[in-house]
């Protein structure tokens, strides 16, 4: 809705809801995962590439950081 994004993410740390927003071609998102007994933010930033493809950041809490990149299906 508007610039604001809603989801759920679904994966390796289970489900939970996500929020972020896109601006322009920047897209963020964020989420609380479960890891053993703690919980960590999962944060995601990223350009979107046209209509179909994205790439950026991902940084899972104390865990680390990385990269990643999507092509709309």
């Amino acid at each position: 809705t508007g610039d604001n994004l809603t989801g759920t993410y679904s994966g390796q740390f289970g489900e939970a809801k996500l929020t972020g927003t896109v601006q322009g071609n920047k897209v963020e998102w964020s989420f609380e995962a479960q890891v053993g007994d703690d919980k960590a933010k999962v944060s995601y930033h990223g350009t979107l590439d046209g209509d179909t493809k994205m790439k950026g950041t991902a940084e899972f809490g104390s865990l680390g950081k990385g990269t990643f990149t999507a092509v709309k299906q």
